[in-house]
């Protein structure tokens, strides 16, 4: 399965496809009348998760569920009409989950785009599969073969959509790799935070974002959860700061998310200021 992935890494005609269908889903976003609103609602940003694979849930195992029935129903030389069934729910089911992998599927670039095109268009040739199938079983035939066809197909598609979230990391939460101290430790170098400023900094080698809230000073991860990029080098809007790369929003109070994509929030530190010096340690239960 290691060269479906490759063979979507070298497909570079994906991506006029990717540069065609972009506009288009921004165009679909801004006709609702509210694009943030929607496309936080598609991303899951509501729900503190990526909506995308809870709603997959639904069509592949509805998909798989037919393809048992089917099995069986061959064993026995008989059609299955509970198949005829849950095929109807599977491509119903498909819908919004589609909706909510182009809402994740418009951020991502380069081999990850083309992966992700390659596990969209693969999905629509198995959902285009069984929906000749129940039109096969509504006329009144067995509709086995199309439907074994589209779950071949949607099991290719399913690995495709598994190393995008395991191996290449889309919709994971992105954190540091290592751990703050337990006790206030000064940050690394001669950082100072003034007014709205927005500062980077280290802390054992955690990388951190600074800035002040109502004159308190605020720490919080400088790693946007979305994608694993610099919050340093985003910019503030009232008490938050956005990412500049994709536009989420986090609160530098708490980290809670106010915008997405990223669905979750950030880590945050305890900070103080001794003697001149900036100190941060890993948040407490208490603080």
């Amino acid at each position: 399965m290691k060269k479906l992935v490759g063979f979507w890494e070298r497909q570079a005609w994906v991506d006029k496809l990717g540069d065609r269908n972009r506009p288009k889903l921004e165009d679909a976003l801004e006709a609702t009348g509210n694009k943030q609103r929607v496309a936080d609602l598609l991303n899951g940003v509501w729900l503190g998760h990526p909506l995308h694979p809870l709603l997959v849930s639904l069509p592949l195992g509805a998909l798989t569920t037919a393809a048992m029935l089917d099995t069986v129903s061959m064993l026995t030389g008989g059609k299955s009409r509970s198949a005829t069934v849950v095929i109807a729910v599977g491509l119903a089911g498909a819908l919004p989950a589609a909706a909510t992998g182009a809402a994740e599927w418009r951020h991502i670039y380069d081999n990850k785009a083309r992966i992700g095109l390659g596990h969209a268009m693969l999905n629509s040739a198995a959902l285009t599969c069984y929906g000749v199938s129940l039109l096969n079983r509504l006329g009144g035939g067995s509709g086995r073969v199309p439907a074994m066809l589209g779950f071949g197909l949607l099991s290719a598609a399913g690995y495709l959509g598994g190393h995008l979230a395991y191996s290449e990391q889309v919709g994971v939460r992105h954190l540091p790799h290592a751990e703050a101290p337990e006790d206030f430790t000064p940050v690394e170098g001669d950082v100072s935070v003034n007014g709205n400023e927005l500062k980077r900094a280290e802390v054992a080698g955690v990388p951190m974002l600074l800035g002040r809230v109502g004159g308190k000073l605020c720490a919080v991860s400088d790693l946007c959860t979305h994608l694993g990029y610099s919050l340093a080098d985003g910019f503030r809007k009232g008490d938050d700061v956005v990412c500049m790369y994709h536009g989420s929003r986090f609160r530098l109070v708490d980290g809670g998310v106010t915008a997405g994509p990223a669905t979750m929030p950030l880590p945050t530190y305890d900070a103080a200021e001794r003697d001149g010096h900036i100190e941060v340690r890993a948040k407490t239960t208490d603080s």
